[in-house]
């Protein structure tokens, strides 16, 4: 379980190369937990899982209307899972193949300014991956 709690946050303005519009935030909070589980399920089979939750919301701002929302890029759920296969017998030996999938819920994108206080949700989203490993007998 963790909170993180920021104050005073840089926010940068309508142009974010133009660092006089640059504004701070007075506070904001982030909770939640992570979880992880690694092991084998046979000895040339490991599997890693993980699961987090993130609460990120914005405490103390100058703009009213922002206090209580979400903090930009903070998605409340995220999961991953990677498997990996080992060969073993004799002719394989060496090599392996493995499988990811990632999720990443919707979130937000940062607020753009006082003055452009739009912002845009951003869809959740799931990665799929995959490998093949080899290892020579002598490196």
């Amino acid at each position: 379980m963790f909170e993180i709690i920021q104050k005073n946050i840089l926010i940068p303005g309508d142009d974010i190369y133009d660092y006089d519009s640059y504004t701070t935030r007075g506070e904001q909070r982030s909770r939640g937990f992570e979880m992880d589980l690694t092991g084998y399920i046979a000895p040339n089979f490991q599997v890693t899982a993980s699961y987090g939750f993130t609460d990120a919301i914005i405490v103390e701002d100058a703009i009213e209307e922002f206090v209580g929302e979400r903090i930009g890029e903070a998605p409340k759920h995220n999961a991953n899972f990677w498997g990996r296969y080992d060969f073993n017998n004799r002719i394989l030996r060496g090599t392996g193949v493995g499988f990811g999938v990632q999720h990443v819920d919707e979130r937000y994108t940062w607020y753009s300014s006082a003055n452009n206080p739009a912002r845009v949700l951003l869809p959740d989203y799931t990665v799929f991956d995959a490998a093949v490993y080899y290892k020579p007998n002598r490196l």
